[in-house]
């Protein structure tokens, strides 16, 4: 089975939850903390031989240890943005700036939501600031969060470069705090005066290091 992880992000309200649960496969979604970062994940069958793990994050804020792995083996992004908001285009800048090596391979698609709202900003003005200030041509939508289509659709056009045969890449090392963290999870137990760490969060952390 080809797996496939994709990061969903955006402001709070832009419908990240919401896009998550309409597409997991039984509408089973689950929300967490890891690593002090809350994550709303789920599973999508996409095809007989293809999956998709979604990861709902906010993209506002700094993000630790755990979180920066997660990005980096992320296969694409879906941004979502709240056309409600006073500065959807802020929005959409800023993202641009967490998660620059998947706007350089052109693994990302901007949905954009609540566009029936009395105020909005028109779709056209979305992709001339766009083609104003990115570095990439990025593909902008208009979505129904809630619907799953709207969503599967999105994923189809996020995942289209990764379908296609890529060069092997040398990872990056883990960040020494990750690595600590493993190598605690596997390492055998000493005698110490020390509590023993929690073996449900080391298994998190451990499923999302390496993402099983």
């Amino acid at each position: 089975m080809k797996r496939y992880n994709v990061i969903i992000a955006g402001p709070d309200g832009a419908g990240k939850t919401t896009a998550v649960q309409s597409v997991s496969d039984g509408g089973k979604a689950s929300s967490t903390m890891l690593g002090g970062m809350p994550v709303d994940y789920g599973i999508v069958n996409l095809s007989p031989t293809e999956q998709a793990h979604l990861y709902g994050i906010s993209g506002e804020g700094s993000f630790d240890p755990i979180g920066d792995v997660l990005i980096q083996s992320a296969s694409g992004l879906l941004v979502m943005l709240d056309n409600r908001r006073n500065n959807p285009f802020r929005d959409l800048k800023r993202h641009t700036a967490k998660f620059p090596h998947l706007f350089a391979s052109q693994q990302v698609v901007v949905g954009i939501t609540h566009c029936d709202h009395t105020r909005t900003e028109p779709l056209e003005r979305y992709r001339q600031w766009a083609q104003d200030n990115l570095p990439i041509a990025v593909e902008l939508v208009p979505v129904d969060a809630r619907n799953q289509a709207d969503i599967l659709a999105l994923l189809t056009q996020v995942l289209a470069s990764c379908r296609q045969p890529q060069p092997p890449v040398d990872l990056a090392p883990l960040p020494p705090l990750v690595t600590e963290v493993v190598t605690q999870a596997v390492a055998p137990p000493e005698q110490s005066d020390t509590p023993p760490p929690d073996k449900k969060l080391l298994k998190k952390l451990w499923n999302m290091v390496y993402l099983e």
